[in-house]
């Protein structure tokens, strides 16, 4: 397990907490049912209530949320102002998306291994790759899971 993930006080973990019982989002299945028959569309309609928790989070202990700043990830999807969802009990393989700190500074960036070093690299062809130095302090936090982005108006 990634030891960052100890980064997360018992504070922000009592957060997380209250935020998990706010979770469920209650659907009206009429609704939706009746939408989907005038639009000729025939899709499976969950039942249940559904617990976001539950469904996206698999170890909400390890996991926590960031908000993305920057351009450097469009080409894989991630934009502006998308919010990731993190894991940082994953062991980070060659190609993962991950949330590092190099000296200080925060990104969002693809991991690339190599033999002899390791690179952050952007999904932008307008920045340019990072060489993590041996002399740099250096630290993933985690592994991104899920892109949830905002679409409302």
């Amino acid at each position: 397990m990634n030891p960052v993930c100890n980064l997360i006080t018992d504070e922000e973990r009592k957060i997380i907490s209250n935020l998990k019982n706010n979770s469920k989002l209650n659907f009206d299945k009429a609704i939706a049912h009746e939408f989907l028959e005038r639009k000729g569309k025939y899709l499976e309609i969950i039942e249940d209530d559904v617990d976001l928790n539950e469904m996206l989070v698999k170890k909400p202990e390890y996991s926590f949320l960031i908000k993305v700043k920057g351009d450097s990830m469009i080409n894989c999807g991630i934009d502006n102002a998308d919010t990731l969802l993190v894991d940082c009990s994953l062991e980070p393989k060659h190609g993962d998306i991950v949330v590092a700190s190099i000296n200080g500074k925060i990104l969002v960036k693809k991991l690339n291994f190599s033999y002899r070093e390791t690179m952050l690299l952007s999904e932008n062809e307008d920045y340019m790759p990072i060489k993590v130095g041996s002399g740099d302090k250096f630290d993933i936090w985690g592994v991104a899971i899920m892109v949830i982005k905002d679409r409302t108006l």
